[in-house]
């Protein structure tokens, strides 16, 4: 709501009345409604927008499915060629990158324990060759 500025002589009280009346003003400028056939097509574009979308989620789902080989087997006997791509929910493919995560997390550390051991190894053996060589100058 815009306040219209106080001219000067006049009161709050007519300035706060100008507000309402361009208010009313407003209220009796509507647009006009939509018609059923307006509506039906909005409708129509929505619906068709919805299921371009759930595609996608469907497609984007399927593709994690197969990169973390999440299969169920449908043969009857446990065996066979019949496996077929399932479809995770998002909590599952999640479950998933985390999993991932933290192996590559464990990976890192591992890494770094072995560099860390590697240096050590080689301070001890720096060690050894000064002793080394102080025990032969004796």
């Amino acid at each position: 709501m815009k306040i219209a500025p106080i001219q000067e002589g006049k009161s709050r009280r007519t300035a706060k009345n100008a507000v309402i009346k361009i208010n009313k003003v407003n209220k009796n400028m509507k647009t006009p409604k939509p018609t059923k056939e307006e509506l039906v097509i909005e409708l129509a574009k929505f619906k068709q927008f919805y299921n371009t979308v759930m595609d996608e989620d469907n497609d984007r789902r399927t593709e994690f499915g197969k990169a973390f080989n999440l299969r169920i087997n449908n043969s009857p006997f446990g065996y066979g060629h019949r496996d077929t791509v399932i479809v995770p929910t998002w909590e599952e493919i999640f479950v998933e990158i985390g999993k991932l995560l933290a192996i590559k997390d464990f990976h890192e550390c591992k890494d770094l324990i072995s560099i860390l051991q590697n240096k050590l190894n080689q301070i001890e053996q720096e060690r050894v060759d000064k002793l080394i060589t102080k025990e032969t100058k004796q």
